[in-house]
């Protein structure tokens, strides 16, 4: 797979075990990673400060503070530029269905192998390159 120095993830999750492995996988499959957050309203907070914004967010949907769904909102309300895969493991239709209500454009389960995110993302990210 080919770098892509331009484009950016940001990871968004409250478990620090899944933000490190989440940015371990990516970084070995040359993704640039923006910044990480723990929770929502770090994420938004991180969005409004930086000047280098992710054209990904990789965002959990069950977290403290501020939940997936509510900075789901938030994000496309603001960036809508910004794609945003819902990660979860739940995966039943209703989680599904609801992320993607609030403004998510993908949803995976956390139970999926990390092939099938990184392949997401490249994806993604020709998608982008073709707009």
């Amino acid at each position: 797979m080919k770098k892509e120095p331009s484009r950016f993830v940001a990871i968004v999750d409250d478990s620090p075990l899944a933000r490190h492995a989440t940015k371990y996988v990516l970084s070995s499959n040359n993704i640039a990673i923006a910044f990480t957050s723990e929770n929502g309203k770090e994420c938004i907070d991180k969005l409004t400060e930086v000047s280098q914004k992710p054209d990904i967010i990789l965002l959990d949907l069950e977290m403290p503070v501020m939940n997936g769904f509510q900075t789901a909102v938030i994000v496309k309300s603001q960036w809508p530029e910004i794609k945003i895969i819902a990660l979860s493991g739940s995966d039943d239709r209703e989680s599904i269905s609801k992320s993607l209500a609030a403004g998510a454009d993908y949803f995976l389960s956390k139970h999926r192998e990390p092939a099938a995110l990184v392949d997401l993302i490249y994806s993604i990210f020709e998608e982008i390159s073709l707009q």
